[in-house]
């Protein structure tokens, strides 16, 4: 049999605890639309041609929880996350080195309404660099504020907000993950430009919020209603 080729493998990171969402289960495994965040985000992964594989991300205490959210799906065994999203990250890239995979998608399951188009967008960007990542750039006007008074205004001219998911050279973000775990990043392309690598930046929407709190919770069930309502 002709062994299966992983060109483009998904880290989904799922191991948070989700505890700002005010529920007695985490966020990524909270029902939606007769599904959950984790499942709706595999399954728009797995759909899209150009991705050969998922693995998740875990916490350990979610075993059962986890494998409920994706059963019946085709994913790659799970792995158990870190103290930090960097260090759960890098774990997921130790695992799948066995793959030899040329291309990594890094993701949030806090963020499900990304477009298909994206991640095509994203591979085509590393054609030409090694990580290219989602993000929208900053409209409102931005305070610094600091000692319960505002210091001053921020130009918001070339500011972005990041969002997921990100893609990397897994050859180049494997080992930059190794060279900085001792760094405190809050983002894969952070380990990137701390090395003085040049990062892509494709435009996204703000409808790809990442779900952190009860009220972010609640418009995402909207949202999921009105896209299945608009479909029907």
């Amino acid at each position: 049999m002709k062994k299966k080729i992983y060109n483009n493998i998904t880290i989904i990171v799922a191991g948070g605890v989700g505890d700002r969402v005010d529920r007695s289960i985490p966020k990524q495994y909270l029902s939606i639309r007769h599904s959950t965040t984790l499942r709706i985000c595999v399954e728009k992964f797995l759909k899209h041609k150009e991705i050969d594989a998922v693995i998740v991300v875990i916490h350990k205490d979610h075993v059962f929880l986890y494998e409920e959210a994706v059963k019946g799906l085709d994913v790659l065994p799970y792995v158990f996350g870190g103290e930090r999203r960097q260090d759960s990250v890098r774990h997921a890239l130790e695992e799948i080195q066995k793959y030899k995979p040329k291309n990594i998608l890094i993701h949030d399951a806090a963020r499900i309404f990304f477009e298909e188009e994206s991640i095509s967008a994203l591979l085509e960007k590393l054609t030409m660099y090694k990580g290219a990542i989602l993000a929208v750039p900053v409209s409102d006007t931005v305070k610094y504020y600091e000692y319960n008074k505002i210091k001053k205004t921020v130009p918001r001219n070339n500011l972005f907000l990041a969002q997921t998911p990100q893609a990397f050279c897994f050859k180049t973000i494997s080992s930059l993950h190794q060279k900085y775990k001792n760094e405190d990043v809050t983002d894969d392309a952070a380990i990137c430009e701390i090395d003085g690598l040049d990062i892509a930046i494709i435009d996204s929407s703000i409808l790809n919020f990442k779900i952190t709190n009860a009220k972010d919770f609640e418009l995402a069930k909207r949202l999921i209603e009105y896209e299945y309502e608009r479909k029907s």
